[in-house]
């Protein structure tokens, strides 16, 4: 009775182990979903109007105001694609966690099918 009653418990604790993991997949997908949504508003509303901005217009600017602009538009430019680097490579950790986490999820259920075999094995 003793090692049929360890082996339901050890399963019992390799579902709780896909429960949690299925809920962090959960949460990182969520997550993935908010940062593409906040990075598109960025996109949008800073990093692509910053990049198309035309200050040609401004060389009537007196001494170097002009080229201090671009050089500062210039910046914000290479700023926003270092960011924008840096998040494609957090998303690309995500992905990798998840894809972890679904492999953990199968090594707990190939585990679960061994016990139930050796379970039934006893039972019989």
């Amino acid at each position: 009775m003793g090692r049929k009653s360890a082996i339901r418990g050890r399963i019992n604790h390799l579902r709780g182990m896909i429960h949690e993991y299925e809920g962090n997949i959960s949460d990182l997908n969520y997550q993935k979903v908010n940062l593409n949504n906040e990075y598109s508003e960025i996109n949008v509303y800073s990093r692509i109007p910053i990049k198309n901005y035309d200050i040609s217009s401004l060389h009537t600017w007196t001494g170097n105001t002009y080229s201090k602009a671009e050089a500062y538009r210039e910046d914000a430019v290479l700023i926003s694609e270092k960011e924008k680097g840096q998040f494609i490579s957090l998303l690309s950790d995500i992905d990798k966690a998840i894809q972890r986490l679904r492999e953990m999820i199968n090594s707990c259920r190939a585990e679960i099918s061994n016990l139930e075999s050796i379970l039934a094995s006893i039972e019989d």
